[in-house]
């Protein structure tokens, strides 16, 4: 969490510092935070010190013991990607936990590949391409605010062995042009 959260600073000040490359050219309002295993807890603590970030994305998630409903407590849409037969960080310990302890009042989604490993998430085509897809239309929802995403989200892919959401999704303008 307290990388994800410097690498988020060093961003912001890099948007500011004369000279850089980056500055001036950044929506420092769009701003989301992944990471794998540890680095998909940290994730998840990152929004809980961070609330303005607008979206996370854990991959196969990791929680260190014992951890409270609390230590997750946040407002910031999450992405689980979880697999099935993880041997590292196995769902049912980890990632169900994320799910189940973040608020219900915070937009979740868990996705569980079936018969993967903990590395699943580690690639657009893990899952089939499914990972790939789903990990779009979760930052095009909610990083981009571009709501023609969200019914990506609501049906399972056929490689999910667990898929669960609490996300509604708004219509969609099928004609932006009327």
């Amino acid at each position: 969490a307290i990388a994800l959260l410097d690498a988020l600073e060093t961003i912001r000040q890099e948007n500011t510092r004369a000279s850089s490359p980056l500055e001036g050219a950044l929506n420092l309002n769009q701003l989301a935070v992944s990471g794998h295993s540890m680095g998909g807890g940290g994730a998840q603590l990152a929004a809980v010190s961070d609330p303005t970030i607008q979206a996370v994305v854990a991959l196969c998630p990791w929680l260190g013991v014992p951890t409270v409903p609390a230590d997750i407590n946040h407002p910031v849409p999450v992405l689980i990607l979880s697999a099935e037969l993880d041997a590292v960080a196995p769902p049912v310990f980890h990632a169900d936990v994320h799910y189940s302890y973040t608020p219900e009042t915070t937009e979740k989604l868990l996705f569980e590949i079936t018969n993967a490993g903990h590395q699943v998430a580690n690639s657009p085509s893990g899952g089939q391409n499914n990972v790939g897809q789903i990990a779009l239309s979760w930052l095009k929802r909610y990083l981009l605010d571009e709501i023609c995403y969200c019914p990506l989200l609501l049906d399972a892919p056929p490689t999910a062995s667990n898929y669960t959401t609490n996300i509604v999704c708004a219509t969609c303008p099928s004609d932006l042009n009327g």
